[in-house]
């Protein structure tokens, strides 16, 4: 994607749609982080930090560093002795601590009055806490940007690479973009990535996002551009949607099973209530009890069985489930995309569940209840 022009129109004509709470400019391209021990994939962004905030919580999920240090550059390479600049495997914070170099020997010494000289200012850039492992940066520490869209040479196209300075750390509790994105200056990224006044990408934030398919429709109709696709995050998350919601069914159809597998138990017990019952039951037919009143009674038994565990079952799961939502459920970032176990109590599917569990249970009551309508009363009063 080699970006768009005039976006600064498209942007401000964006704001003023109906259910936009926020809008900014990306520019955005795959490189190589290299740094002095390790190298890795990451997907360097260009952002306005005036109204990225809008849109994403960056500046919350900061770590250690500061967004300021990524606006002004020349802060990172006189960072005090003091300044954060890590935080390890346990929650210990490491510190910057003192700068011992001198200008005879090339080197400086720890004069805060004194200024870099300009070869080593370089622009910062806020990498993810598992891209910053994976280099083993800190704040301050340099760090080699590579993109493979580079300038001809003598040999082909040559990568263009540039030096930059870890400005912060962020972390947002999700292992891909930890591991993934690296922020910078949009102007920066425009001129690394050869994009001259060119934005790749609008992110926009909505009020509702379940409503995103009426506002994606407004921002179209507003922005009216061959050049510039507009798509929601459920679009973006295709897939993931779609593994979601055939997780979603095979799970119903498994509790469906186990529901069903459960409700042998009410067949069992009713046939053996039918059995140990036979005397009462020819006691209430020989004085004037149908068939159909015997059937109805066996139905009513077993439904109240059924509503009975799956009132117990519904409270059960909701507060399990509400219990986990108020407390957390840690998972590990390294295997899942995400550090705690999203729950949301949807009670469309609390009713859902609940009516299967009862029509389950209610044909499960259907043979034992036939059974002991027909139930002839001179067998259950032979032997008494």
């Amino acid at each position: 994607m080699r970006g768009f022009e005039h976006w600064r129109d498209d942007v401000d004509r964006i704001r003023r749609v109906p259910g936009v709470t926020g809008v900014t400019p990306i520019a955005a391209g795959e490189v190589m982080a290299s740094s002095s021990s390790s190298t890795a994939g990451a997907i360097v962004r260009g952002i306005d930090p005036t109204s990225i905030g809008q849109v994403i919580d960056l500046f919350k999920n900061i770590e250690v560093g500061k967004i300021n240090y990524m606006i002004d550059p020349a802060l990172l390479a006189r960072l005090p002795a003091d300044e954060p600049v890590g935080v390890g495997p346990g929650g210990e914070v490491y510190l910057k601590g003192p700068d011992y170099r001198s200008r005879v020997t090339g080197k400086w010494d720890n004069i805060p009055d004194e200024k870099p000289p300009p070869e080593d200012i370089y622009p910062g850039v806020v990498i993810g806490r598992e891209l910053a492992k994976s280099l083993h940066v800190y704040v301050g520490d340099e760090l080699t940007l590579v993109s493979p869209l580079g300038d001809l040479g003598p040999i082909g196209i040559l990568p263009r690479s540039r030096r930059y300075r870890v400005a912060a750390i962020f972390y947002s509790g999700m292992y891909e973009y930890d591991n993934t994105y690296a922020y910078t200056m949009l102007d920066v990224a425009q001129r690394f990535l050869d994009l001259g006044d060119k934005a790749t990408h609008i992110d926009i934030k909505v009020a509702d996002v379940e409503a995103v398919h009426t506002i994606r429709d407004r921002i179209k109709a507003v922005v009216d551009r061959p050049d510039v696709k507009v798509r929601d995050w459920k679009e973006l998350n295709r897939n993931l949607f779609n593994a979601l919601r055939l997780e979603k069914i095979t799970t119903f159809i498994i509790l469906s099973i186990a529901i069903a597998v459960a409700s042998f138990c009410i067949v069992c017990t009713l046939l053996l209530m039918v059995t140990e019952k036979s005397k009462e039951i020819s006691i209430l037919k020989s004085i004037g009890a149908s068939d159909n009143h015997i059937l109805r009674l066996f139905i009513a038994e077993g439904l109240i069985i059924g509503g009975i565990g799956t009132v117990f079952g519904v409270v059960a799961g909701w507060a399990l489930a509400k219990g986990l939502q108020l407390s957390g459920f840690r998972l590990s970032p390294d295997v899942y995309y995400v550090d705690r176990l999203p729950i949301e109590v949807n009670w469309s599917d609390y009713v859902t569940v609940a009516v299967s569990a009862l029509v389950i249970t209610a044909i499960a009551t259907i043979y034992p209840a036939i059974a002991a309508s027909r139930l002839r009363p001179v067998e259950g009063i032979r032997y008494e």
